[in-house]
């Protein structure tokens, strides 16, 4: 179906700034990269 890779923000703010009791770095990753086959139905991706 497809392949997604999570990986440490680059700034300490990138997901603190909306959740702000994650501790940086330790609590929080961002989605690097989502690659869906073809076949998968239109918004797929988005979890509706």
């Amino acid at each position: 179906m497809g392949v997604l890779t999570l990986g440490i923000p680059t700034h300490v703010a990138v997901l603190t700034s909306v959740f702000g009791r994650l501790t940086p770095y330790g609590e929080s990753l961002e989605l690097n990269r989502l690659v869906l086959l073809d076949e998968v139905p239109a918004n797929a991706d988005t979890g509706q």
